[in-house]
């Protein structure tokens, strides 16, 4: 996956943070798009406008702002677009050798831009770069926004919630990356939206797979953020798991770092995390002065060795009782099913077997099943997951699974029933807003209501009346 810088003070910058949402979305998409060129052009074609969800009409008034305020130089011959200033996080040619890949890249990139004032504004960032201190960035992927999955038919992703994705990817809003409690207002602000639309945004982008948010607590976790995370990081990322309040995140970032770093060490001089699969059995001092291990291995007492065997002893029956049920419900049966809603803690633990299963078979298609499984997520999470168990009953791949979904109806009640809720967000949505017009207009009058009841001295003198009692 090719990833990109992106500067992490960017949106903050005054002439930058009183944009709105499509102004800065079309600055960030320019800066991190995966058809964006070594020296920092990129054409804007009718393709990757679509591909960023900016139309045509719109982006001519809003290229035309930016070259006012000097953010980017931009030809309408050519359709070349460049922000200023990308050299103050990237390396410059002589910074990064002159025989170096990155030069000869940036050189020659330059080297075939069509438009000489764009090509002029490039060569002034370039001397410009070279006697500064970079800025602090962040590697994003090139594909976040265009690899975004599709809301619906006919339904397009706004500039405020592409905006919203990139900033709860690049910005460090929690003590992991990419885990965090959501704050509206100041998420509002870094994408120009209102506090109110943020987390109707969250729930869209989550319905989507983009990222998991929790409505209660407020939780967001990427686990696209997650899986590029530094060696130094990953201790955080399991603390924050074991803190975590919503069970379903909670579980999908857990799914998250045992894939990605199964077999990561995390040293601790205190204590050893519990969910990092016993990998963490670091040695350390004990009281004696001696070498020991942690109080998960050799330390323990008999007392906990023995509670230990007895715990191994119970999951190896239960482990026995459970595959005896699996195997009675398809008696003669070669294809094991997935098991009954009754053994499973959440719908995310079933939906993993399920694309385990649906990978153990020969040429299986990882990506048609990826999405397969998101359209059923999609389904539990409208109508719950009982009434896809009872629909898919005895289904083992996520194939089967949709076509019993389908052809019980499923898929057309989950989008009548997301089309209600939605409606009902929207309608919530609006009425906060107007609550929020209403209070500011009685704010910005400067005359108080309760003083100017009609007869009052207040009122006789706004309207004239100065000798009225």
């Amino acid at each position: 996956m090719e990833k990109v810088n992106f500067p992490l003070e960017y949106l903050e910058r005054p002439e930058v943070e009183r944009l709105e949402s499509v102004y800065k979305l079309l600055l960030v998409a320019s800066i991190i798009h995966p058809r964006r060129k070594a020296c920092g052009v990129i054409t804007l074609t009718s393709t990757v406008l679509k591909s960023v969800g900016v139309d045509r009409a719109v982006c001519n008034g809003v290229v035309k702002v930016l070259e006012d305020l000097q953010l980017a130089a931009f030809s309408q011959e050519t359709l070349e677009f460049y922000v200023r200033g990308q050299f103050l996080w990237n390396k410059t040619p002589q910074e990064a050798g002159a025989d170096s890949p990155w030069a000869r890249q940036v050189e020659q990139s330059l080297r075939i831009v069509a438009d000489e004032r764009v090509a002029d504004a490039i060569r002034e960032d370039i001397e410009a770069a070279a006697a500064t201190i970079k800025e602090p960035f962040c590697s994003v992927p090139a594909n976040l926004l265009t690899s975004i999955q599709v809301k619906g038919i006919d339904q397009k992703w706004t500039s405020g919630e592409l905006m919203l994705l990139v900033v709860c990817y690049s910005f460090s809003l929690g003590a992991a990356p990419g885990v965090f409690v959501a704050d509206f207002e100041l998420l509002g602000d870094l994408c120009s939206l209102p506090a109110a639309n943020v987390s109707a945004s969250l729930v869209i982008l989550d319905k989507c797979g983009a990222l998991a948010f929790d409505q209660e607590t407020c939780e967001v976790v990427l686990t696209s953020r997650v899986k590029t995370a530094a060696a130094k990081e990953i201790k955080a990322l399991y603390e924050a798991a074991t803190g975590m309040r919503s069970r379903r995140l909670k579980q999908a970032l857990n799914s998250c770092l045992k894939k990605s770093f199964p077999k990561k060490q995390v040293k601790s001089t205190d204590y050893v995390l519990e969910d990092i699969r016993g990998y963490e059995r670091d040695r350390r001092v004990d009281n004696t002065g001696k070498p020991g291990l942690s109080r998960n291995a050799a330390g323990s007492s008999d007392k906990d060795k023995t509670q230990t065997q007895t715990q191994t002893q119970t999951q190896t029956q239960t482990q026995t009782q459970t595959q005896t049920q699996t195997q009675t419900q398809t008696p003669g049966s070669a294809e094991p099913t997935c098991p009954s809603g009754a053994l499973w803690a959440s719908s995310e633990d079933w939906l993993e077997a399920l694309r385990a299963e649906g990978a153990r078979r020969k040429g299986a298609d990882l990506e048609r099943d990826r999405r397969t499984i998101s359209k059923i997520r999609a389904v539990i999470d409208e109508l719950g997951l009982e009434q896809v168990l009872e629909a898919a009953a005895g289904a083992s791949l996520p194939s089967q699974v949709e076509k019993a979904c389908k052809e019980a109806g499923l898929f057309d009640a989950a989008e009548v029933a997301s089309k209600k809720r939605r409606a009902e967000e929207n309608e919530a949505v609006g009425n906060a807003q107007k609550d929020e017009l209403f209070k500011n207009s009685h704010k910005t009058q400067g005359f108080d209501m309760g003083i100017a009841a009609k007869g009052g001295a207040a009122y006789n003198i706004r309207h004239g009346k100065v000798g009225a009692a």
